[in-house]
């Protein structure tokens, strides 16, 4: 899982990680759309990974983003939708290309984090059946997205010191 591009097991494609300021996100993007935002939550260095009822796969929680939403407001909703989880703060780290499959189309999704210091009491819904607070290595979990478990690594393995918040 070291080089890119990472490919999962249905074909898709995580093509690249861009380093870019978050004002570039509202900056039109002719390859692709960006209609996606996701959300790597960490505590005591591991992420949380939520176990999406419908894919039946471990994945970062997030997702679509609404009409009238910026991606940050999507990130914000879809974590406390699929965790529970109110965050204060989201820092924001990159934009992710993807490549997908049925229909084949390029993707961008925006990518946030935070750092929690307490353990967040997490609650189950229609589409997170169940969590797992996952120590990022270069190797997924059994039934875990290449994808976004290639995007946990990368953005929890920065050496970038995280800045905390309750």
């Amino acid at each position: 899982m070291n080089a890119l591009p990472v490919t999962d097991r249905s074909g898709n494609e995580l093509l690249a990680i861009d380093l870019v300021d978050e004002f570039e996100l509202s900056e039109p993007h002719h390859e692709a759309a960006l209609p996606l935002s996701l959300v790597v939550l960490r505590h005591a260095g591991k992420v949380l990974m939520i176990f999406n009822r419908w894919r039946q796969e471990w994945e970062l929680p997030g997702g679509m983003i609404e009409a009238g939403e910026t991606p940050r407001q999507a990130a914000l909703r879809e974590l406390e939708e699929e965790t529970g989880v109110s965050a204060g703060h989201l820092d924001f780290e990159a934009r992710a290309l993807f490549s997908l499959k049925r229909p084949d189309r390029l993707e961008y999704a925006a990518v946030y984090s935070t750092h929690l210091t307490a353990l967040p009491e997490l609650r189950t819904n229609e589409e997170a059946s169940a969590f797992l607070w996952w120590t990022p290595t270069p190797c997924p979990e059994e039934n875990m997205s290449s994808l976004d478990a290639a995007l946990a690594f990368r953005i929890a393995g920065s050496q970038r010191p995280p800045r905390i918040f309750e």
